[in-house]
């Protein structure tokens, strides 16, 4: 039986995402089309893949031994890849990362100008992905070999190579209310607007636990993605954010915004980390090229870290 790379594909995202639609987002096509290629796919081997349910789809037995069979079709891909670049001594291949917009800056800066003027035919992907759990599920589909998130989710699949303290704090304008205070409660912030990254962030979905747990709900008066538009809405009136105070270091140089330390344990706890497949192979100029993130990336100087 031949199998067809986009099919297996199309049903990998449907099995590790649970959702027609979510696969379709993450593959960036439309859910007819998954749910048309899924259907082909069973038809060709003859046994249904998924039964729908109300909150998704469920594997069944087939999808299950088929989902063992991409596992391993991809580490003997992935074996093959390392040998054959190991013959080049670190000078040809291709390393994926995965890194939020903020900290893209930090990366060129600090290693990838360096790595790559040093390795000229090394080929460098950056994926610009701001959502952890996106990240994560790149490098878990091994689309990246490195994930830079911030804040950090345990994944039994998944190992962070290296650790920073990174808390979260409130971000306000030098004419806030609040801007002359070093530390705040967490009730202080909802009496202000906020701007907010959207609930598919780790971050937010930190904040909306802190929310039950406290017995207190924001009401965002903006939800972007962008870290620019929430930065430049915090340094105006009497708006704020929440992110690190390392994100924003250039805008509180220059007195722009303020960062009010968040006395609760969940936002001093945030940390950010590089992330790896657990288990997967990689090649010299990989573990070269995580090695000098590890001991140069700027944001590991300027806080206590743990390599594991």
């Amino acid at each position: 039986m031949i199998i067809n790379n986009y099919r297996l594909r199309c049903f990998h995202a449907v099995y590790t995402h649970g959702k027609i639609r979510k696969a379709a987002d993450y593959l960036n096509t439309d859910s007819s089309i998954i749910t048309r290629q899924i259907k082909l796919f069973e038809k060709e081997i003859g046994h249904k893949l998924f039964e729908r349910r109300p909150r998704g789809v469920v594997p069944t037995d087939t999808a299950k031994l088929l989902f063992e069979y991409y596992k391993r079709d991809q580490e003997a891909q992935a074996d093959l890849e390392l040998s054959l670049q190991e013959l080049g001594d670190l000078q040809r291949g291709c390393i994926q990362l995965a890194v939020p917009y903020a900290y893209i800056d930090m990366f060129m800066k600090d290693v990838l100008n360096s790595f790559c003027a040093t390795h000229p035919n090394l080929h460098i992907s950056i994926k610009e992905i701001n959502a952890t759990p996106q990240i994560i599920s790149t490098v878990l589909e091994d689309a990246a070999h490195i994930g830079a998130i911030h804040p950090i989710i345990d994944h039994p699949d998944i190992c962070c190579y290296k650790r920073a303290s990174l808390p979260v704090h409130m971000l306000v304008g030098k004419d806030h209310p609040l801007a002359d205070k070093q530390k705040i409660q967490f009730s202080e912030t909802a009496c202000y607007s906020l701007a907010l990254p959207p609930t598919s962030w780790a971050l937010r979905q930190m904040i909306q636990s802190v929310e039950i747990s406290e017995k207190i709900q924001l009401t965002p008066t903006l939800i972007s993605d962008s870290t620019v538009v929430r930065k430049q809405f915090a340094c105006i009136g009497s708006g704020g954010t929440f992110m690190p105070a390392y994100i924003a270091r250039q805008e509180i140089e220059l007195g722009q915004l303020t960062a009010l330390e968040i006395d609760h344990p969940a936002f001093m706890a945030s940390e950010f980390g590089l992330v790896v497949r657990r288990g997967r192979q990689f090649s010299p100029a990989v573990n070269q090229l995580i090695r000098l993130l590890a001991a140069k990336l700027s944001i590991f100087k300027q806080s206590h870290s743990l390599i594991y």
